[in-house]
């Protein structure tokens, strides 16, 4: 019933408690000394002891973990920090978070996003049930060094886990909002829609993303990828915006258009003898496709929307230019000087005519640039704008990652 020297068990258990928390005190103070050796060596002693309180194991093993790091023992740091949280009484763990905060946000600012990742998701998925002042901080923060290493597999499991360990709806969405815009700027179109449609109950986020596929539309279909364009448009098609339905309206016209092609004319100069008749009768031919080409694509060359109105134009332009180079090349062989010059000159009318209507065409795309602000400004002394991954690929240099390191970095070196 009694311990040793007949004093009671909990007496005894109280005295070790208070002679083990003087001995971590010794240490504390040792580390903030300097001593950070001799205090690593005492908390470990420490924690090996077997009389040592529970609680006080997982605050030596805390401690440990945390001259780890100061150490830049990154993975011998993490593997404390995973034997100190069972040991911590589950009242006090709330306190050490601030800590862990701290540590993942140093390694994030010297851009050990992998280090970092680790360190969060050791805590939060150990105190998933734990609530905390900054959990949603964590969680967030979490999933970040996911999307900055692209690991965007992992940055969806760690969604999942946000909403099993009732991390706040604000966190939630703006994680998810991440991960949407991530999926939308890094992976391919196929693998945004996958996400779209798995998720395209969330109104808001329905609607970013008819945007965004738009924008997907219209790369493919400047690409001339018309079977890709074709296939985003059916994914968003059912969407209400009166700007998707004339796309979908304009895209269905230019299918038409893309069949209407222009009859050679060429082929009349090579022959020995000028087939007067055929060239007639071809000649009425485009001219009765320019005029249904016209007819066809007038409702949209007045469109509010940039694209599509530009689009047409250019589509109008092509095929007007198109024909008239065409027929400004035709040259009547087999028959005399008379003959050709009369054949020219009834020919550069019409040619003249349609050469003018090109380049009032062209003027009228110039109109919708200048009016949209969907198109930037060419600047006074940039003529032309250039992505950064073009301007690297002309100029063939790039700033090395160490510019842009910090300084305590430089000197990890």
């Amino acid at each position: 019933e009694n311990g040793f020297l007949k004093y009671k068990p909990q007496y005894i258990k109280s005295a070790l408690h208070i002679l083990s928390n003087l001995i971590f005190t010794k240490y504390e103070n040792m580390a903030k000394s300097g001593k950070e050796a001799e205090a690593l060596k005492g908390y470990e002693n420490l924690f090996e002891n077997k009389k040592t309180p529970r609680s006080l194991k997982g605050s030596a093993a805390f401690k440990i973990a945390l001259l780890n790091f100061d150490n830049k023992n990154y993975l011998l740091g993490t593997k404390w920090l995973k034997q100190s949280y069972p040991l911590i009484p589950l009242e006090d763990r709330h306190k050490i978070a601030p800590k862990i905060q701290n540590i993942s946000n140093n390694l994030f600012l010297l851009q050990n996003f992998t280090q970092a990742s680790r360190i969060a998701s050791s805590f939060t998925i150990s105190q998933c049930r734990l609530d905390y002042k900054i959990k949603d901080n964590l969680f967030s923060f979490w999933l970040t060094t996911e999307l900055l290493r692209h690991k965007t597999k992992r940055a969806r499991g760690v969604l999942k886990l946000m909403k099993r360990c009732n991390v706040g709806k604000k966190a939630y969405e703006n994680s998810f909002k991440q991960i949407a815009k991530h999926i939308y700027d890094y992976h391919n179109t196929k693998t945004y829609i996958s996400f779209f449609n798995k998720y395209r109950y969330k109104k808001a986020f329905y609607n970013t993303s008819v945007q965004r596929l738009e924008k997907r539309y219209w790369k493919a279909f400047s690409l001339n990828q018309k079977g890709n364009a074709s296939y985003i448009l059916s994914i968003i098609s059912k969407s209400k915006k009166s700007q998707i339905k004339e796309i979908v309206s304009f895209n269905k016209t230019i299918n038409t258009v893309d069949k209407m092609n222009i009859a050679p004319m060429n082929h009349f100069t090579q022959d020995k003898k000028f087939k007067e008749e055929d060239f007639n009768k071809t000649l009425e031919f485009n001219m009765n496709k320019l005029s249904e080409l016209r007819t066809t694509l007038k409702p949209f060359l007045s469109s509010s929307h940039p694209l599509i109105s530009l689009t047409s134009f250019k589509y109008l332009s092509d095929y007007v230019s198109s024909f008239a180079e065409e027929l400004d090349s035709v040259t009547p062989n087999g028959f005399g000087k008379d003959y050709q010059k009369g054949f020219k000159g009834a020919m550069s009318q019409i040619v003249g005519q349609f050469y003018k209507d090109s380049s009032n065409l062209e003027r009228e795309i110039k109109k919708v640039i200048a009016k949209s602000h969907q198109f930037p400004r060419r600047s006074k002394i940039n003529k032309k704008l250039i992505s950064a991954q073009d301007h690297y690929k002309k100029v063939g240099y790039r700033h090395p990652a160490s510019f842009y390191i910090l300084p305590i970095d430089q000197r990890r070196r």
